[in-house]
């Protein structure tokens, strides 16, 4: 067995027992030999590190390159697809804004056609009433007039005597609606 044990803990490190350690050093003081194969090794191992950290220094430069160009490539597209949906969402701010003055503008002129024909409306209305009051007027006497032709129409067989009370009816009544 080696005089070295891994430690389950951390196997970076290696114990080493501190007679075993002593012995080694005094065989290898004995040993020129063993020193140079040690060496050896020893450079052969640094040798190979160094051309693995190179190897991965290479790989990661290679690996950050591939990360970068495809990131840069992926924020372009994503900076193209915000450029055009924002000329899209601007095209339709631009109609929806030219869709809402129109529509302003019909709505003011719907206003103003609204205010005048309530206007002329209530001429209208006004115009109405004087003439249901002027024909209110008129049929007062038309209508005096018309019963007393009734009465008369009814009898038709009727004296003279009879009949002047109801001419100089007919007759006020229509001298009364001549004077207004």
């Amino acid at each position: 067995m080696s005089g070295k044990n891994k430690s389950k803990n951390n196997p970076d490190k290696t114990k080493v027992n501190p007679g075993q350690a002593k012995a080694n050093s005094n065989m290898l003081d004995d040993d020129p030999d063993s020193i140079t194969a040690l060496r050896n090794t020893m450079e052969g191992i640094s040798k190979q590190i160094q051309a693995l950290q190179t190897d991965l220094k290479a790989d990661l430069r290679a690996f950050k390159d591939d990360i970068t160009t495809q990131v840069k490539r992926e924020v372009s597209e994503l900076r193209a697809d915000i450029d055009q949906k924002f000329a899209t969402v601007s095209t339709d701010i631009q109609q929806q804004s030219e869709r809402i003055n129109a529509n302003q503008a019909r709505t003011e002129e719907v206003e103003a056609w609204s205010a005048e024909a309530n206007t002329v409306f209530l001429e209208l209305l006004r115009e109405q009433r004087r003439m249901i009051e002027k024909l209110d007027d008129l049929e007062r006497p038309v209508s005096v007039d018309h019963q007393l032709e009734q009465k008369a129409t009814a009898h038709p067989v009727r004296s003279d005597a009879e009949l002047l009370p109801i001419l100089c009816a007919l007759m006020l009544s229509y001298c009364s609606s001549c004077a207004l």
